[in-house]
């Protein structure tokens, strides 16, 4: 069923099996790029902050594109964002990362 949107649109729900096809999708992006880059943790979340925001610009370059070719690579894009959060996500959230001496005196 579509949900209507704050400007007077609908959205078209997001199925299931669209949703297990992109989460899949990153599994194999993540795969490609430990294979490619290696296991090694993000070094800091200021590393995290740069790679993302990397990202995020690769992706405002492609959203600035109004062909069919930019939207592919937009959502490319979107896939390698959700990639580098996902894996500053788990150095954070798995302890790969810690707050340093300095950050903890802070306290």
């Amino acid at each position: 069923m579509a949900q209507p949107a704050h400007n007077g649109f609908t959205r078209p729900e997001v199925t299931q099996e669209h949703i297990a096809r992109g989460i899949l999708d990153i599994t194999k992006k993540l795969e490609s790029r430990l294979k490619k880059k290696g296991w090694g943790s993000y070094a800091s979340r200021h590393e995290i902050f740069g790679i993302c925001a990397e990202e995020m610009d690769e992706l405002l370059d492609e959203l600035r594109i109004n062909t069919p070719e930019g939207y592919e690579n937009f959502a490319k894009e979107c896939l390698d964002v959700a990639v580098a959060g996902l894996f500053g996500y788990i150095c954070v959230q798995y302890g790969y990362i810690h707050p340093s001496k300095r950050e903890l005196e802070k306290r």
